[in-house]
């Protein structure tokens, strides 16, 4: 039966939820009792012990918030789902769809506004717009309005059922967003039920080896920059300019220390004795966490004074351990990462310091900072002249967000 928008909503929002991590928000949905399905990259980079899951529409004794346990996760078809403790109803979701160009679809979910605000299960209409192939994968492109949060959120038909999950969005295009069609869910909920506990044990601990490596590397990286910052205002001390931008990264780390860090030493402690993870991996994790370690207590005692030979060994130290563990992982680092690891306090032309598709845009963004200005005068920047900050920092990578 043909049901209209206020139908829908009324019917289906109480089932929708808000996922709140550390670095960042989305939207999940109930497929079946105490199942919650969402997009992986909404989770991704952020320890399952930190998400906080709140089902805004629900009566006042269910809203939670409730804690959540990974069941599944397919980075490559951007799913997951998470067992959460609710007896609220689960969405009716479509067995198949046939696809019906200018079809009326709705999708609720928890966009943010300013990097702040949360508009919780927003309602969007639109149409069925298109069918398009990404990378390989089948998408609907729906003629439809979505910002970043409503990641994970069901599309409904004019039925009410859910027929997709929405997933991507193209920046600067207003309008141009993509779903996963309902048969791709349908096939991730079938090898969820499948799935061996031992299997469902792996892929918690797989994704928390994941999310430390990435936390321990672009952290490390971060204190990495702050450290030759600090180096550069005790070549320079007249730079005033360089000196707030030094301020203002340090409040960046300790507000980081409060969020996205928070939970880093326990979850990488827990995933370096691991045994679900082969022996290897986790020595090196090991060895990234002791560095990591190093280089934020050489940042937090030192107040500028750090020698820079131990700067220089910390940083190299910290890239050759992140190269080899994401190739052991199978993780793509990115290159912005790497630039910050490099090695700018040399003699004569200094490398570039990370570009646009740097470490941590949140660093820069989701605390208000302004990146430092694009070029700073020899002897600026250590004892090497030439050296050039970035002018901006792009969106967050696979690596961070």
């Amino acid at each position: 039966m043909v049901l209209s928008t206020a139908d829908i909503v009324a019917r289906c929002e109480p089932s929708v939820a808000l996922i709140k991590g550390k670095a960042g928000s989305g939207t999940g949905f109930l497929v079946a009792p105490g199942i919650l399905a969402t997009n992986a990259h909404v989770i991704d980079s952020e320890f399952i012990g930190n998400l906080e899951i709140r089902f805004p529409s629900a009566e006042e004794a269910r809203k939670g918030p409730v804690q959540a346990e990974l069941l599944y996760e397919d980075t490559k078809r951007d799913l997951a789902f998470l067992a959460v403790k609710t007896d609220l109803p689960t969405l009716q979701v479509a067995q198949s769809y046939q696809y019906r160009k200018g079809e009326d679809v709705t999708v609720i979910g928890n966009p943010g506004v300013d990097g702040e605000t949360v508009l919780e299960n927003a309602i969007s209409r639109g149409v069925m717009s298109s069918k398009a192939q990404i990378n390989g994968q089948s998408f609907y492109q729906l003629g439809i309005a979505v910002n970043p949060g409503n990641s994970g959120g069901p599309v409904f038909d004019s039925t009410g059922q859910v027929i997709g999950v929405v997933t991507l969005r193209i920046p600067g295009k207003e309008e141009l967003s993509f779903c996963i069609p309902v048969e791709e869910l349908q096939a991730g909920m079938t090898r969820l039920k499948e799935q061996a506990q031992d299997l469902a044990n792996k892929v918690r601990s797989q994704h928390r080896m994941v999310t430390a490596f990435k936390g321990l590397g672009s952290g490390g990286a971060i204190f990495g920059i702050a450290l030759e910052l600090r180096v550069a205002t005790r070549s320079n001390p007249g730079n005033q300019e360089l000196g707030e931008k030094v301020g203002q990264l340090d409040k960046a780390l300790a507000k980081m220390d409060q969020s996205t860090l928070f939970k880093l030493n326990e979850e990488a402690r827990a995933a370096r004795n691991d045994l679900l993870i082969a022996r290897a991996a986790r020595t090196k994790v090991g060895e990234l966490a002791d560095n990591y370690k190093k280089l934020k207590e050489t940042y937090n005692k030192n107040e500028g004074n750090a020698p820079i030979d131990t700067i220089r060994n910390l940083k190299a130290k910290h890239r050759q351990l992140v190269i080899q563990i994401g190739a052991d992982l199978k993780e793509e680092v990115p290159k912005g990462i790497l630039e910050a690891l490099d090695d700018h306090l040399v003699t004569g032309p200094a490398a570039p310091l990370p570009s646009s598709e740097s470490l941590h845009s949140y660093v820069w963004e989701r605390y208000g900072l302004t990146p430092p200005s694009s070029r700073l005068r020899p002897p600026d920047f250590g004892p090497g002249p030439g050296s050039r900050m970035p002018s901006r920092l792009g969106p967050r990578s696979r690596f961070g967000r």
